[in-house]
């Protein structure tokens, strides 16, 4: 579409019109990412539709990782008719190739573009791909800008592989927590018990930080340590929260309540943070990506309701097991919930997780 946009003026207004219908419905991706609409919605949008979105200069994101996401979403959905029935000048490898040439990879963090990246099957040429992430990570272009677009000016690379800047962040996609989440956003869910063998950059949008909430009653918690205590040594009890796709990555988080190995009748209660099941399909890495992370936990106290002044900086590499914090309350186990009743504001346990850094 920007090809027949540049060659034909006379069509100007046309496409402009066009392109702020496009991102008035689908112009953050990180709300697209967040919406089962939204994200139903664009999967029936035709390849060039999606070609002139991934190119637009108005499509905000909180990170170029979302854009991957999204697109990712969208060729999973439509295996059989990219390239495949319906008749089209392009075979389906040159139309991928098309949408592939319109991602930024030097604003894709350094997880996406160097692992993540190579198992999305829709990105190609694989080997150009490869070389264009070797040279970004060698730091060649922090010395010399100019080799860059030499690269790019010879025809070597897309633009964008080695000179695409960030895409202008939304404030309120990350602030909000989206009421119909790709995931289950909301409040941590029930308390499902497993034995001891189950198991755990880029920077925000502008405007807060992305968080996810979790929130757990006094009474289910007084249940699940009540239950735990009486299972086997090793026994957890975990409470499945919201999801959030977050810079690219599915995030969970959730309450974990595990019997303390070293304190008898007592037990670590715990937020803990996880890559969300992909029950589609989709995006497979979810099961093996491992992703340097950086969240800070604030909690509420019952002596300054709605005041999250309880705070920890906690680093670690999130995987699809989930990465638990058991000290965040307090250096002690406990023995029932009462022993939390210093965070416990109208019934109920509540924790922010905020993602600082993803790499």
């Amino acid at each position: 579409m920007h090809d027949v946009h540049s060659s034909r003026p006379e069509l100007s207004s046309l496409f402009s019109a066009i392109e702020s219908k496009l991102m008035a419905t689908w112009g953050d991706a990180a709300v697209v990412a967040n919406s089962k609409e939204l994200t139903m919605s664009f999967s029936h949008l035709p390849i060039e539709v999606v070609r002139h979105w991934v190119q637009s200069e108005q499509l905000c994101a909180d990170s170029e990782n979302t854009v991957v996401y999204v697109l990712n979403g969208w060729a999973a959905r439509n295996k059989g008719e990219v390239g495949g029935k319906k008749a089209h000048p392009l075979t389906k490898e040159e139309q991928t190739t098309l949408l592939s040439e319109s991602i930024r990879l030097p604003a894709l963090s350094t997880s996406y573009r160097l692992a993540i990246l190579a198992h999305v099957h829709w990105f190609l040429p694989k080997e150009l791909q490869f070389k264009a992430c070797a040279l970004l990570g060698s730091g060649l272009f922090t010395e010399s800008p100019q080799e860059a677009e030499r690269l790019v000016a010879a025809g070597t690379f897309p633009h964008a592989w080695l000179l695409g800047k960030p895409r202008p962040g939304a404030a309120g996609s990350s602030a909000a927590q989206p009421g119909a989440a790709a995931g289950d956003a909301g409040g941590a869910g029930p308390f499902t018990q497993t034995g001891a063998a189950a198991g755990g950059g880029t920077s925000a949008s502008a405007g807060a930080l992305p968080e996810i909430r979790l929130e757990a009653g006094e009474k289910e918690l007084q249940a699940a340590i009540a239950s735990v205590l009486k299972g086997k040594p090793g026994t957890t009890a975990v409470a499945a929260g919201p999801t959030r796709i977050i810079q690219g990555f599915a995030l969970q988080a959730g309450f974990e309540i595990t019997q303390a190995p070293s304190a008898s009748g007592r037990v670590h209660c715990a937020p803990h943070m996880r890559f969300a099941t992909d029950t589609e399909g989709v995006h497979p890495w979810r099961a093996w990506a491992s992703v340097a992370a950086k969240v800070q936990l604030c909690a509420q106290r019952s002596d300054a309701p709605g005041v999250f002044s309880h705070t920890a900086q906690v680093a670690a590499a999130l995987e699809n097991v989930p990465v638990s914090w058991p000290h965040f309350f307090g250096p002690e186990p406990i023995s029932s919930v009462q022993e939390l009743s210093g965070f416990v504001v109208g019934g109920r346990l509540v924790v922010v997780a905020r993602v600082l850094e993803l790499q």
